[in-house]
């Protein structure tokens, strides 16, 4: 397994803290990163995540199954989870919403496909 460097926390700085607003990246920006993150962590430990970038949100996925999205709402990164319609929780780095992607698909385990039940009725 390669290592993976992220940055230091004393480095990384909220959305919006201490940026004059000119200078704060946009939200398009702060997603790209989120999804290079994303995908640099999975490539490190093989976790089989998907993520994509489909208008102002991030949809994350894994095995077929959309998990989630982040927004960007109020200078937060904004995590949404699949069937829910407002975020579930709120963090202010990148590398905090990178972490908790990670956390938040391996706490719930991707369901297995039902088997189909042997439906012949005929008697033995």
């Amino acid at each position: 397994m390669s290592n993976l460097v992220l940055f230091p926390a004393s480095r990384v700085r909220s959305v919006g803290e201490n940026i004059a607003s000119d200078d704060r990246p946009t939200q398009g920006f702060l997603l790209k990163l989120l999804l290079r993150l994303i995908k640099a962590i999975d490539n490190s430990v093989e976790t089989n995540v998907t993520a994509w970038i489909d208008d102002d949100r991030l949809v994350v996925g894994r095995s077929g199954a959309v998990r989630g999205v982040w927004e960007i709402r109020d200078d937060q990164f904004s995590w949404i989870p699949a069937g829910f319609l407002l975020p579930r929780c709120q963090f202010p780095s990148v590398q905090d919403a990178a972490s908790y992607t990670i956390h938040c698909i391996f706490q719930h385990p991707v369901r297995q496909p039902r088997q189909k039940e042997n439906c012949d009725n005929s008697a033995s």
